[in-house]
Order: C-alpha cells, then structure tokens, then sequence
C-alpha cells in the first residue's frame, strides 16, 4: 500500500501563530509609536530653533524685537488703534523663507485687518507648526493655525490700561518693540516662545485649544490662577482632558459669520494673546481662561498656558536661540499669587524663565 505524505499546519498551529505575532505586533506598536512621535518632537524642536532664528536675524536687521501686536505696515493701518493686532510671526515672515508671503501682504489692498476675510491668511508656514498636532494639517475655513506662541511672561494684565507696569514683565508687548538688552536676567535664562495645540472648534472644551472664561484671573483672591484657573477649577473630575460641561467658554462675537475662526493657534495673523501668546504663570499643559467672554476683546486680562502633545511637557525656545524640553512638572509656587508688577516672579522657576529682569537667574528647570 502506497502512503502519501501531506505536509502543513493543523488548525491549533495556525492559531498559535497567528497569537504569536499578535503579541509581537502589541509588543512593537508602542516602540513604533514612540520613535515616531520622537521624531515629530525633534521636527517640532526644529521649527522653534527657526523661529528663533529668524528672531535674532530680525533683531540684527530692526535692532529691536518684533512688537507682540503691530501695525502690518502698508499705511492703511497706521495711526489706527484697532490695525495694531499683526503677530510677530507676519514681522519674521521674511526672515523664515517667506519673503513672497510677505510683500503680498503689504500688497493686498488695505485696510487688512487680522480679522479681514482673505486668502493671503489661508496660507500655512511649516516652520510654526509642530506635527504633532494633528489639527496643524487641517484646512481651516478662513485662516491658518500657527503652533508657535509668543510669551507674554506673567504680565496677565489689560497692557494698554497698566502700561509699562506689566510691558516690563515680557519680552513681547503691544507696540512696543524692545532690545536684547531688556533682558537683565539673561538670554538663557529668559524664555520667548513656545507650543500651543490648535483648536479643533471655536469655542473648544478640550483643555488644550479651549479657553475658559473666568472673572478677574489675574488677582489673588480664591487661590489665584491655580485656584481660579487651574485643573481644580475648571476641568472635567470624570475627564481631566476636557472643561466641565457647566464650565463658560471664550466664544467669539462673529462666530456666525466666520466659521473656522477658532482661538487658540487657529490665527498666525493675529498679536492678540488669546491667539499667539502663552504665559509663564500655570504649568505647561494648563488650562487657560480669559476674563472676557469675547475672543474678539482687545485688552481683557487672561492666562494662556503653553500647550503641547508631546508626552510630559512643551518644547521651549530662549532668546539665545537654544530650545529645551519644559516639564509639565515644573516649579510654579503653587500659582497662587496675583499679578505682579516689578522684581522677582512669584509663580517660581516657570515665572522667572518668563520676566526678563525679575532680578532671577534659572539656569536648572
């Protein structure tokens, strides 16, 4: 009798494979991940060194830093208080490769305010995105995003009604341009931008992107920021992600009529804090609120916290031009005081990278 021979897996075989490389595959997919958002922090920590670049070419070239809210500078603007809203980021345009972007601007017939309807504001600039935010690459309606934010330091005062009092305790202020040598405390010990995540709807709840409206943060009273404006206060106990659903939000006056304006990041345009600004006051990864209701308010007070989704903290960049890794840990003191006009900053380590001559000097965070 011939005997034929088969030669295969039985049905328990296959099984056992098959969970094998299901294991593998679970094992991996974390490292694979994790390499991959490595190498979109190291892209992230890459537009900041840009931008901090163009920073100082600006500053050989204008011997001064851009304001944080400046006319655009095609003379339809100038002398017009409500034109004084273009971000810093328009003024580095020629210094970040974007030197078409920026002669169209001040070619577009005027006035062009940063609010204004256009498609020169459509435009995305790679360098003040961070890849890590998916809602970086989506094609907003009216304007384009900008991760990239400005610090403002724990100056968290109306800057026009206080004046030179809270200008003092940033390097960025409202038509006010400054040299490097208001920074007593030092190039690398002074912070000047950092990350915020978009947006994904006006009027967002997720922490990062949303805004929340809180009367008169900037005093001491209840706690002071953190007791205010801090996870305790606003964010969801079931959801430390997301504000609570009885939590009022930051809207916007014309919400109706320009859909996709969102607020946090969702403006590169625009100087104004609530839409390219951070403060140095609540740990990285903070809530952010606003004492006015109204995104569209010029003056209101408010804290705006770096935000980010990298794991455990937010890329930073110094005014000397290097970038470093800012933990969500950091040194705050609580948060408990209120705003503070001269000397040290009362909101610790965090609070001194942001005043440039508080009389601190950080060098270890």
């Amino acid at each position: 009798m011939k005997i034929t021979l088969r030669f295969g897996f039985t049905l328990v075989e296959l099984l056992v494979v098959i969970a094998i490389i299901g294991i593998l595959i679970a094992l991996l997919l974390p490292a694979v991940q994790a390499a991959r958002e490595a190498a979109r922090r190291m892209q992230c920590t890459n537009h900041l060194k840009q931008v901090g670049l163009a920073l100082h070419n600006y500053h050989d070239t204008m011997r001064a830093l851009p304001a944080s809210r400046s006319w655009l500078g095609n003379g339809d603007d100038l002398g017009v208080s409500t034109g004084a809203l273009y971000s810093p980021s328009v003024k580095l345009l020629p210094y970040m490769e974007q030197s078409a972007l920026y002669e169209t601007l001040l070619a577009t017939p005027g006035p062009l305010r940063t609010w204004t309807k256009n498609d020169v504001f459509k435009n995305r600039i790679s360098y003040l995105l961070c890849p890590s935010d998916g809602n970086s690459k989506t094609p907003y309606q009216d304007y384009a995003g900008a991760n990239v934010v400005y610090s403002f330091g724990d100056g968290m005062w109306n800057y026009f009604a206080a004046g030179d009092v809270v200008s003092s305790r940033m390097m960025f202020s409202p038509v006010m341009w400054k040299e490097f040598s208001a920074c007593i405390d030092g190039t690398s010990n002074t912070c000047v931008i950092s990350e915020t995540v978009i947006a994904n709807v006006t009027s967002s709840r997720e922490i990062k992107g949303g805004v929340a409206q809180v009367a008169s943060p900037d005093n001491g009273n209840n706690g002071g920021p953190m007791g205010k404006c801090g996870f305790g206060a606003l964010a969801d106990p079931n959801n430390r992600r997301s504000y609570k659903s009885t939590q009022a939000l930051v809207t916007h006056a014309k919400i109706a009529t320009e859909p996709g304006h969102n607020i946090r990041g969702g403006r590169f345009q625009d100087g104004r804090a609530i839409y390219q600004g951070f403060h140095t006051v609540l740990p990285p990864n903070s809530p952010s609120c606003s004492n006015d209701a109204n995104a569209e308010s010029t003056n209101g007070c408010g804290i705006y916290s770096a935000t980010s989704n990298h794991s455990g903290g937010v890329n930073v960049g110094m005014l000397d031009g290097s970038i470093h890794f800012i933990s969500d840990t950091i040194d705050c003191n609580g948060a408990s005081a209120g705003q503070v006009t001269s000397g040290q900053s009362p909101y610790g380590v965090w609070g001194a990278l942001g005043s440039p001559n508080g009389g601190e000097s950080k060098t270890v965070f």
